[in-house]
């Protein structure tokens, strides 16, 4: 699947002649040209490139009724790239090809008192038993020494490590799906964060110590109002007095469940309005724990520009990581 999207998204021309190589089959090198918008002489550097590299490989099609045979152009088959993510206790980790294509997956529940060093490295072991050594990975989880681990993973697989975010590698994943491009994703998990990916920079900002005005909680900040721990709380303890909302001119405390909803619904919406002001994105995202499609419609009708609903699921995230490994340090 080729994305003009995500293709705009990579800086290289050897990068985006891989790309357009990966997303086809048996190109040859004007296909390449015209896909890539690149000149043939950019084109045939880049092939030789790559050819040498061992990302492509390169073969002669003989042409019906004689005459000069044609170069046609694979990406190679023994390549791919890693990606990982935790959630809920869980690790998953997928390895897909230069295409995107999932060619393994793995799940683990690490193992009390264990290093999460030893639980990543024994799940990308289990992954390599059915996929070929990755050229990238990506790293989407917390990790306090990571240093340590971008050096044991380098050392163990030769290969180039990208640390993200889920919110990061939910926003890669949906520029390779074909979201539009600049594109920012708001992801609620226990805190409230912001991935932007656009032509400037690629990063992500923690939005869960602002205060937003339609909304706010005696806790103060974004954090204390959708963090899912928080909502659970809430829910749960039916606690819905200290939140306030805007209500007819004034603020008022919520009551019930009705008014707690409404609550999450207005900070949704003025965190979106925030996201508009930092970065003008052509596509807004939205994904949490508690975002169901139902909750979602009614944030919808509130926002005043359209939204998008992602899953957050740890699956979606080690694909979206190996995706944003391949970007930064494969099509390069």
């Amino acid at each position: 699947m080729f994305s003009q999207s995500y293709f705009d998204l990579i800086s290289a021309k050897r990068g985006k002649a891989l790309y357009a190589i990966a997303c086809g089959e048996r190109m040859t090198k004007l296909d390449v040209k015209e896909r890539a918008g690149l000149s043939m002489s950019t084109v045939i550097a880049a092939v030789g490139s790559l050819r040498a590299a061992g990302l492509v490989t390169v073969a002669e099609r003989r042409m019906p009724g004689g005459g000069k045979p044609h170069s046609v152009i694979d990406a190679a088959t023994d390549k791919c790239v890693f990606g990982i993510s935790y959630k809920a206790g869980k690790l998953y980790a997928a390895a897909l090809d230069l295409g995107g294509r999932v060619l393994s997956r793995r799940t683990m529940t690490p193992s009390e008192g264990a290093s999460a060093e030893v639980a990543i490295t024994t799940l990308f072991s289990r992954l390599s038993e059915s996929a070929p050594k990755p050229i990238a990975i990506g790293v989407a989880l917390t990790y306090a020494d990571r240093d340590s681990l971008v050096r044991a993973l380098s050392e163990e697989y030769g290969a180039s490590v990208t640390c993200l975010t889920n919110t990061q590698s939910v926003a890669y994943r949906a520029v390779w799906q074909g979201g539009n491009y600049p594109l920012a994703v708001i992801g609620i998990g226990r805190r409230v964060k912001c991935a932007f990916l656009d032509e400037r920079c690629r990063r992500v900002a923690d939005l869960s110590d602002l205060t937003l005005a339609p909304a706010f909680s005696s806790e103060r900040g974004i954090a204390s109002l959708l963090s899912a721990p928080c909502v659970e709380r809430t829910l749960f303890d039916r606690s819905y007095g200290g939140h306030y909302l805007y209500d007819k001119g004034d603020f008022s405390e919520c009551r019930d469940l009705s008014d707690y909803s409404r609550l999450l619904v207005q900070a949704i919406v003025g965190t979106v309005g925030a996201v508009q002001a930092l970065s003008e994105p052509k596509e807004i995202r939205l994904f949490g724990d508690y975002i169901t499609r139902g909750f979602f419609d009614r944030i919808s009708e509130a926002c005043p520009v359209p939204l998008l609903r992602e899953e957050g699921d740890g699956e979606g995230f080690a694909c979206g990581a190996a995706i944003a490994a391949m970007t930064e340090c494969g099509f390069v």
